[in-house]
């Protein structure tokens, strides 16, 4: 889990690097001396490419682990529920 989450880190950070090194020469390109319009575009590209690669990782990833459901009464898990302590102070 912690490689995995190294891994994690690395690419967000290289990814946060890229959106920024490329949001204003695409201001510039899109917006043609309108920085508002260029800001609008950008904006909806970067958007467009983002909904695009939710939906290619959503489509790609599997759940491996396959654990039967519970079957418990509504009370039951209001018991549960308000046992948790975190959830006691958020309420």
């Amino acid at each position: 889990r912690v490689s995995i989450q190294s891994y994690r880190f690395v690419f967000g950070m290289l990814g946060g690097l890229l959106v920024t090194s490329c949001t204003l020469p695409l201001v510039k390109w899109f917006g043609n001396g309108n920085n508002e319009m260029g800001y609008q575009l950008t904006m909806l590209v970067m958007s467009c490419l983002g909904v695009v690669l939710f939906l290619i990782c959503f489509r790609y990833t599997k759940e491996r682990v396959s654990n039967p459901p519970h079957k418990l009464s509504l009370k039951t898990q209001l018991h549960f529920l308000w046992q948790n302590q975190p959830f006691k102070i958020l309420c």
